[in-house]
């Protein structure tokens, strides 16, 4: 099932209520456009919310609420959008790769090695199964998590400049512009995490690269107070955050279970984001293998990397997960009944309303400050072994990630693109081969051309020193 947008009335399915952004699902046969975890309901019995689904024998069109995100994103899709709606999905699909991979050429080409391997060491931890299938998307965390994976890396570049102006210092200019725009024109609840990783940063440099960082904090801190109570009086979606549910209490009882909920999910979205969750719609489950494998290699080069953390920096830290623990709580304060109580583990451990999609934008940023102050982390990335290591799980899981989401189409056929020339066999081919050269560049690549530099420079010193 795929979702197009819609930006005229020609293209508006017949007999369908038209409004101006809609997601269109597209060309299944009857029966076979919705799927449950049980079995397919025919298209009759779809109509189960009034005024969302709007119904024809072949199509489905779904209505986006005004307000609820930005329109900006569905406008800048719809320049590709034409008359054949699974190619318009195609276009989608390239376009939102194709600006994830820009930026993050962008960024490759301004950065210096500790920056630039700790946020690629953070876009891989999060990378498979989930980030892969956001980034190349059609809804709006793939522009959510491409710019809060990458702003905050520009803005350390930026920062880490020198004073005066030269190409690197626009470029990262340009890269945080552009990642940041993206954050803010497609998904209100990242705004959040775009505006502390920024502070984060921002903090870390007045703190660590200026005389007098006391009292730049607290010229920064005494601004941003400002512009919170600003947001607080003038913003009703900012009040509505500290407001209980209809019908839900602020009694003792009811907040220790919204607690309760807030520590199940600290747990359960990092294990998600490692692959215990299916990336996208019900059947597009990763194998048990991909989650095991990511989780035992992450979770031991990260136990490396806190190993070497002084108490400053384990201090930090704890302030970064508390945010996001924070975040947890507004949720499932906020979001009662996207859960059950967190004492019915086996009923919800793994599926309830909260994605990871909510919450992953933040992990590259986490990550990837976790590592760049391990005092050892720059030594252990620049081996050979770590980044063969790292190349091959990436390869692995993908593969097998790739190829386990394909064998539902291969099993269900109709639910496969109709009329596409490319099959699903040759797609994980291609997919998976692409996916090996991008590794190959961004790690092993690196490694031929640090031993060429280190081969030079020793025949230099050789040179000088009279030995040819």
């Amino acid at each position: 099932m795929e979702t197009v947008l819609i930006k005229s009335k020609k293209f508006t399915p017949a007999n369908t209520e038209w409004t101006e952004y809609k997601r269109l699902l597209i060309h299944r046969d009857l029966g076979d456009c919705k799927f449950q975890a049980t079995e397919n309901e025919p298209l009759e019995t779809m109509s189960v919310w009034p005024n969302f689904f709007y119904e024809t024998d072949t199509q489905i069109s779904a209505w986006i609420q005004p307000g609820h995100t930005p329109s900006v994103y569905y406008k800048a899709l719809n320049f590709f959008d034409i008359a054949n709606k699974e190619q318009s999905v195609i276009r989608f699909r390239v376009a939102n790769s194709l600006i994830f991979v820009l930026l993050l050429t962008l960024f490759l080409i301004v950065s210096e090695l500790k920056i630039r391997s700790s946020a690629l060491l953070g876009l891989f931890i999060t990378m498979i199964p989930h980030a892969l299938f956001l980034i190349s998307g059609v809804t709006t965390s793939s522009w959510s998590y491409t710019g809060c994976s990458l702003s905050w890396a520009f803005l350390f570049v930026l920062l880490s400049q020198q004073s005066r102006f030269n190409w690197k210092t626009e470029l990262a200019t340009l890269g945080w512009i552009l990642s940041s725009g993206l954050v803010i024109l497609s998904r209100y609840d990242a705004l959040i995490y775009l505006a502390f990783t920024n502070l984060a940063v921002l903090v870390l440099k007045i703190y660590t690269g200026t005389r007098r960082p006391k009292i730049n904090l607290s010229i920064l801190f005494v601004g941003c107070s400002s512009l919170a109570s600003f947001a607080w009086v003038k913003l009703p979606k900012v009040q509505d955050l500290g407001q209980a549910p209809v019908g839900q209490s602020n009694s003792p009882e009811d907040l220790f279970i919204v607690f309760g909920n807030a520590v199940k999910l600290s747990i359960a979205t990092p294990l998600r984001i490692l692959g215990l969750q299916a990336p996208g719609w019900g059947p597009l489950q990763a194998s048990l293998i991909v989650f095991l494998t990511n989780f035992v290699f992450y979770v031991f080069i990260i136990f490396i990397f806190l190993r070497a953390y002084r108490k400053t920096q384990m201090i930090a830290f704890s302030l970064l997960l508390g945010f996001l623990f924070g975040v947890y709580v507004l949720q499932c304060y906020i979001r009662r009944d996207w859960t059950t109580p967190f004492y019915l583990i086996r009923t919800s451990w793994a599926v309830d309303s909260f994605y990871p999609r909510y919450f992953i934008p933040y992990f590259p940023f986490l990550f990837g400050m976790l590592v760049i102050h391990s005092r050892n982390f720059v030594k252990i990335y620049s081996t050979d072994k770590f980044k063969i290591a790292l190349f091959t799980v990436l390869a692995f899981t993908q593969t097998i990630t790739l190829y386990e989401i394909g064998g539902v189409f291969r099993e269900n056929p109709s639910w496969y693109w109709q009329n596409f020339p490319i099959g699903i066999d040759a797609v994980f081919v291609v997919g998976i081969t692409s996916f090996i050269v991008f590794l190959y560049f961004i790690l092993i690549a690196p490694m031929t051309d640090d031993k060429r530099k280190v081969k030079n420079g020793l025949l230099t010193m050789a040179r000088y020193s009279g030995v040819f």
